[in-house]
């Protein structure tokens, strides 16, 4: 894309100044949440050099306690409840910013911040959570709407009635359709949609509740055409549905919905097919120590060498609870060296990628952050481009002289559009595209970032076609003649046509949902069986008397007493954890003896390795880790297969190649292709791919099907065409298989003959990246 250099904004520190997380803490602060409720145990007020005592609160006042550990030199459990509590603190922003790496603190607003890196390049980050990060789930592709057949229309709770005597939709009559039956709370949708049957020139809109947004998924200009696009659609509620995609249409057509993936903030909201394996028991701790140790003394370094604190403290308690009221709580210090190989459940700790938690068969899942990862989030359907009109051009940057009274974009045009005041630093878009009003066969390519890929986005074949495609893509940096610098840009351009260009958003790539500055905040969603609701104050159950001291390399049980350690500064956390390894273990919980209403900054691990957290005003948390979640990764296109030079292509053609002649993949014919040789794939591990399939060439009407390597080509469509010579594009995600022991594989399939072009614009990856 023309313009100046793009700044390297992800490596400044006023970057995202944490994201805009001050504003979230301010606002957070101005009430009582469960962190203000809980009340802790009464504070005997002591000077550093005296014991840590068991079942109260000890307050060291400004200074540090320092554990100098081993592997899991610290080791908490809980029977009843979180082994460890961060209390938040009123001043935690921006004091954490100048803190160690390895400083670990919970802000009021229930989030969990992280500051690692290697020396003189560390990181601020947040840790996701189910609380407001969503992780992507693909799912079988399953039919959740045919409008032409009955059996396929009981998805629909509203609107049903004004369907014409054959099924059709009518103009302007939406219809609600719900996936409580996929999907618990889900936050958007992933799928395709076609039309058929069609009465006449029109248009469709999908989206979740509410009044129908300005933007079109779906366009088409006459009656007898079969056309398909991609779907991402926020979902919505209505009445006592949680999880409802409403669809509206300007002409008769008959509808079919096709569900891909699903956007949740935990795969728990995804029913499974089977049930997961039990996990084994946690093992119990040795009750008494080799050789009796020393207690540990509260604002002094101490060798314990490994120390255990239990209790069974219920009531939302938790077996160690530590409060700074001015700054950080905790400080893992950061491993110089690679992680163990395996890692026991529950051991957490700090390297220059970020916080990572074990699991007891691998070296640890990393929890993605604000520095490793990109998350996609859903936004109201929005109008950001439309040649047609003055006001649809408002958001252009570069191109308006290029377009003509028609409002057509000349053929061999760069259109540059910015999102600003939508998105602050995004990393990527997810959109619809419409081309209408062509003058002959052409195609355009929408980009962000390096100069004009060859990939196309929408194609057609000839003068007065009105298509649409979805598309994901980067966003660029661009600097106007006059030294305005607009650091979110997307580039459309054409090439052999003019057409009138329309672009609507629906999602965006961000580290955090506070950067989508346009989103409409929605309902509150649980997450994993949570209810969700709000906590009621507690208090922390008191000792009758003041304990025994915490002896040092001793299991020490305070039975169902919390120990409170209160201390640190605005620089210094309340208590360190120094060593050579991970040195905290937070011994698993039974999920179900965590409790749904979870005080804010309580952290506990279940037997499978998942982090709980407890989140804004008291409801659980999951951290999002690579065990289970993903992230979504907009690349710069990349052309991965075309039928019409298949020699060009073949190290990506695993299997089927012979099923093309004279350049089309002939009908009842499958390629097997792979991501796996593509180069500059980011680091991580790819598990899905947005792709855009573009047929042409074709002989007659016909489907083709993308699908996952190694499982049964669904009974769905990605792309649909109604005659010959016709040139159709649509955007698929497809899940990432193995063929033949070949990884980030896929396949595709086409019921008639076809020229069969593919390229890549996204991957979702199952692990995140490196850290800034």
């Amino acid at each position: 894309m023309t313009g100046a250099a793009r700044p390297d904004h992800d490596h400044s520190p006023d970057r995202r100044r944490l994201l805009r997380r001050a504003v979230t803490v301010a606002v957070a602060s101005a009430g009582t949440g469960v962190a203000a409720t809980v009340g802790l145990v009464g504070t005997a007020r002591a000077a550093p050099g005296d014991h840590l005592t068991m079942g109260t609160t000890n307050d060291s006042g400004p200074a540090t306690t320092t554990l100098d550990v081993g592997y899991a030199g610290l080791t908490l459990r809980n029977t009843a409840g979180a082994p460890l509590r961060l209390v938040p603190g009123e001043q935690v922003y921006p004091q954490v910013q100048d803190a160690v790496a390895g400083t670990v603190a919970v802000d009021p607003a229930g989030d969990l911040f992280v500051r690692a890196g290697p020396p003189g390049g560390e990181v601020d980050s947040w840790l996701w959570t189910s609380e407001w990060a969503t992780t992507s789930v693909p799912v079988r592709p399953t039919r959740v709407l045919d409008s032409r057949d009955p059996d396929l229309r009981r998805t629909i709770v509203s609107g049903a009635s004004t369907l014409d005597p054959t099924g059709r939709l009518t103009p302007g009559n939406p219809i609600v359709l719900s996936l409580d039956h996929l999907v618990r709370d889900g936050r958007a949708v992933k799928g395709n949609v076609t039309v058929v049957g069609m009465a006449g020139p029109g248009f469709l809109t999908a989206w979740g509740s509410g009044a129908r947004p300005t933007a079109s998924t779906v366009n088409w200009s006459a009656a007898g055409q079969i056309l398909s696009n991609f779907l991402f659609a926020e979902l919505g509620t209505v009445g006592g549905y949680r999880s409802v995609l409403t669809v509206q249409v300007s002409a008769p057509t008959h509808v079919i919905v096709d569900l891909t993936g699903l956007l949740v903030g935990h795969p728990g909201q995804v029913p499974a097919g089977t049930a997961a394996a039990a996990a084994a028991p946690p093992v119990e701790p040795a009750r008494v120590a080799v050789a009796p140790g020393e207690p540990v003394v509260i604002g002094v370094p101490n060798s314990p060498g490994v120390t255990t604190l239990t209790s069974a403290a219920p009531d939302g308690a938790a077996t160690l609870a530590l409060r700074n009221p001015t700054g950080a709580t905790l400080e893992l210090t950061p491993e110089a060296g690679r992680r163990p190989g395996m890692l026991d459940v529950g051991v957490v700790g700090v390297d220059p990628g970020g916080l990572y938690v074990g699991d007891g068969s691998s070296g640890g899942h990393t929890a993605y952050s604000t520095a490793n990862a990109t998350m996609l989030v859903p936004v109201p359907p929005t109008r950001i481009l439309d040649t047609r009109s003055a006001a649809g051009r408002s958001r252009l940057l570069e191109g308006a002289a290029r377009i003509d009274a028609r409002g057509r974009v000349l053929a061999e045009t760069l259109l540059v559009v910015h999102l600003r005041g939508l998105v602050e630093y995004g990393d990527g878009m997810l959109g619809n595209l419409t081309v209408a009003d062509t003058t002959r066969g052409g195609f355009a390519t929408v980009w962000g970032t390096g100069g004009l890929p060859v990939a196309s986005t929408v194609n057609w074949w000839t003068a007065g076609q009105l298509l649409s495609n979805g598309v994901i893509t980067q966003l660029g940096d661009y600097e106007t003649v006059g030294g305005d610098h607009y650091p979110d840009v997307v580039g459309i351009h054409l090439q052999k046509s003019a057409a009138a260009v329309v672009l609507d958003l629906t999602g965006l790539l961000v580290h955090h949902p506070d950067s989508a500055v346009g989103a409409r905040p929605g309902p509150a969603r649980t997450t994993a069986g949570s209810a969700g609701r709000r906590a009621r104050a507690r208090a922390i159950r008191q000792a009758a008397a003041p304990g025994a001291p915490v002896v040092g390399g001793q299991t020490n049980d305070a039975g169902t007493a919390e120990t409170v350690l209160v201390g640190g500064s605005a620089t210094a956390p309340t208590l360190a954890l120094r060593g050579t390894g991970p040195m905290l273990r937070l011994f698993p919980t039974p999920e179900s003896a965590v409790p749904v209403e979870l005080p804010t900054g309580s952290l506990a691990v279940t037997p499978v390795g998942d982090l709980v957290v407890g989140g804004r005003d008291g409801r659980r948390a999951y951290v999002h880790t690579s065990r289970w979640a993903n992230r979504t990764v907009a690349v710069p296109p990349v052309r991965l297969l075309d039928t019409r030079a298949l020699a060009s292509y073949s190290a990506n053609v695993l299997a089927g190649a012979d099923g093309v002649v004279s350049g089309r993949l002939q009908a009842g014919r499958t390629l097997h292709l792979t991501l796996g040789r593509v180069p500059s794939v980011p680091d991580g591990v790819a598990v899905g791919a947005f792709l855009n399939v573009t047929v042409a060439d074709t002989v007659a009407g016909g489907v083709l099907t993308a699908f996952q390597a190694g499982v049964t080509r669904p009974e769905t469509s990605s792309l649909n065409w109604w005659g010959p010579n016709q040139v159709l594009s649509n955007l698929v995600e497809v899940p990432l298989g193995v063929h033949d022991g070949e990884p980030f594989a896929f396949a595709v399939h086409v019921r008639a003959a076809t020229a069969v072009i593919v390229d890549v614009s996204a991957l979702i990856l199952s692990r995140p990246g490196r850290g800034y």
